[in-house]
């Protein structure tokens, strides 16, 4: 099994050690910083808590500045942005940080269409629960004019 797959099947303390075997690569990188950050979420204390996934983000910033190609940016950016998505906006102000994300994932020419549509899903659904009608609206223009 490769790391994405140990990954995938919940065993991050596995994957971890997959994905350690790798120093060089920034994808494996961001791998061990979404990984980080979910062992961030089951730590006891709120100190804990941040100090992991601040860790993470950390972890994130020096995968993507060491990132060369497409490929590995948009990994990066992709597990990024769900965690963005996911912690609360309130503590960690990551919501907008997502929003940049997902639009500079739309931007490489190596996001795939099936991947495009998943983004511009996301992106219809922070609109929505924004009520931000003009980016709702613009959004879903070019999600139309993309998938066409």
């Amino acid at each position: 099994k490769n790391g994405i797959d140990v990954y995938e099947s919940g065993d991050y303390a596995a994957a971890k050690k997959v994905f350690a075997a790798y120093p060089d690569s920034p994808a494996a990188a961001a791998y061990i910083a979404i990984i980080t950050a979910s062992e961030a979420g089951g730590a006891k204390s709120l100190d804990d808590k941040l100090k992991g996934v601040y860790s993470a983000y950390g972890m994130f910033e020096s995968a993507l500045r060491s990132a060369k190609f497409e490929e590995d940016k948009i990994c990066i950016l992709k597990l990024r942005s769900s965690l963005s998505l996911n912690v609360p906006d309130e503590i960690f102000n990551k919501r907008n940080s997502a929003i940049t994300d997902l639009n500079a994932m739309l931007s490489f020419s190596k996001t795939t269409k099936k991947e495009g549509a998943g983004i511009y899903k996301k992106l219809i659904n922070i609109y929505m629960a924004d009520k931000n009608q003009k980016k709702l609206r613009l959004t879903i223009e070019k999600s139309t004019k993309v998938m066409e």
